[in-house]
């Protein structure tokens, strides 16, 4: 039990008159005390140490993650093992700018914790993964030509596609990057074709990754440009072989009449390259 002083305390009273007396319950210091009743003072609550081992100079952020403290010290980001103990988790947190006010920020939503940092959100999804980046690659260009003697693609039009970059991390967020250029592939063949599309795989994909095939429907006539109302027409994975051959390697690919495209009941072939950007 707090220690308490009964008496009718009246405030501080720091220059008394020296000619009368201060009045009853009158105190010249009160350090560590508070006010919790009318007349008593009462000792203040302490704050215990949690951590006595190795900290950064300076704690600058500090949050709550998986109940698991999280902080950001120096240029630094730690995590709470457990009792005060604390871990590096990622080397060069900065604030987001040079601005004094501008601090590292935290928030927590669908079971990840995003960072803001100077070089963009981070995302931590479980500490035994570490920093991520917030979101997934941009899909990269590519190019595509007729192939085979016959196929789908009518004669004289023009089809556009689109790559999309995805994933689902450990909290079975779906995560997908933002969509690539346009890639229009006209067929003026004399008849009927296949494509075979090739595209670029972004630095920084792993086999946990997927790709996904958007496409437009045929444009009217060879001069019209064909809409951007694209559908999903392929999606998989890439390989570990794939991912580092750094050569154009080949795969078939289904996907459904070209008048009724859905997701997951593909019908004609075609085909595709792909390559790793050489960097």
């Amino acid at each position: 039990m707090a220690n308490t002083l009964d008496l009718s305390f009246t405030g501080l009273y720091k220059l008394p008159n020296q000619f009368s007396r201060a009045p009853k319950g009158a105190v010249l210091t009160a350090d560590n005390v508070v006010v919790d009743k009318e007349g008593t003072l009462s000792c203040r609550r302490g704050f215990e140490r949690y951590s006595t081992g190795t900290q950064p100079a300076k704690w600058l952020a500090l949050t709550e993650y998986k109940q698991t403290i999280v902080g950001q010290g120096d240029t630094n980001l730690y995590y709470d093992t457990g009792n005060g103990v604390f871990s590096l988790l990622a080397n060069n947190i900065y604030r987001p700018s040079t601005d004094p006010g501008s601090r590292v920020r935290f928030a927590e939503e669908n079971r990840n914790l995003y960072i803001t940092t100077n070089t963009g959100v981070k995302k931590l999804a479980d500490f035994t993964q570490g920093i991520l980046e917030s979101g997934a690659p941009k899909g990269l260009g590519g190019s595509g030509v007729t192939s085979g003697g016959s196929g789908w693609f009518t004669n004289n039009t023009n089809v556009a596609y689109r790559i999309v970059w995805g994933y689902r991390d450990l909290n079975n967020n779906l995560i997908l990057g933002a969509p690539s250029d346009r890639i229009i592939v006209s067929n003026t063949s004399g008849g009927t074709r296949n494509v075979d599309l090739t595209f670029t795989i972004p630095n920084g994909i792993a086999t946990n990754y997927f790709y996904q095939v958007y496409r437009s429907l045929e444009s009217a006539t060879l001069a019209d440009p064909p809409n951007d109302n694209l559908q999903l027409c392929y999606e998989a994975n890439p390989t570990s072989g794939q991912l580092t051959a750094g050569l154009p390697l080949e795969s078939r690919l289904f996907e459904q009449n070209q008048r009724r495209l859905h997701e997951t009941t593909p019908l004609l072939p075609f085909g595709y390259r792909q390559c790793k950007r050489l960097s």
